[in-house]
């Protein structure tokens, strides 16, 4: 008994030695390891950036095209099924934490057939903003005119058709910071 006692004992020990001698490593390697950051938004246009051209559908059968945005300062957003941030995005829409004196529209990226997330995006979007529902050439047509979007949830204030502010939320494109953002990009 006493044996078989010392063996578990000495397993028990070799054990804790290799496990030791493992986390010692693994510790040694995390130190030498570049520490992580998160990267710059590279997903998010420039501020400044001139909005390409572009032609599609909204949900009502009217033509959506650059040539909306001239004049006028709109909120344009991005979002897509699935995506957590872009439902909160929408409820927020639709609930009145809008920025105000924007017209907007929002393009939703939505395969075909359409699933539940996606109408649920439309229909809570439709009463606060013009509705482009993309997929297939037309999404990779408006990404483009846009500057590349991504990742999703994305807003873009553009002024008469040049991105002013980007941003997650709302308050990114909100006019009270537009001004600062635009500046800095001069700058």
């Amino acid at each position: 008994m006493i044996n078989t006692l010392l063996a578990c004992v000495v397993v028990l020990a070799a054990i804790t030695i290799l496990n030791l001698t493992l986390c010692f490593a693994i510790i040694r390697s995390l130190r030498g390891a570049t520490p992580h950051e998160d990267p710059p938004e590279l997903d998010l246009p420039a501020i400044g950036t001139r909005i390409g051209d572009f032609l599609a559908r909204d949900i009502d059968g009217a033509t959506a095209s650059t040539s909306d945005l001239a004049g006028q300062s709109t909120v344009v957003g991005f979002v897509m099924p699935g995506c957590g941030p872009c439902r909160n995005l929408v409820d927020a829409a639709r609930d009145g934490r809008f920025p105000s004196g924007t017209s907007a529209l929002f393009f939703v990226r939505a395969g075909i057939p359409a699933t539940d997330e996606a109408q649920y995006l439309v229909d809570n979007l439709r009463s606060v903003a013009r509705v482009v529902v993309m997929s297939g050439d037309l999404d990779e047509a408006v990404n483009g005119a846009f500057g590349g979007i991504t990742g999703y949830p994305t807003l873009l204030r553009v002024d008469d058709g040049v991105v002013t502010s980007v941003g997650r939320e709302f308050d990114a494109v909100n006019g009270a910071q537009r001004e600062p953002l635009l500046t800095q990009s001069l700058t």
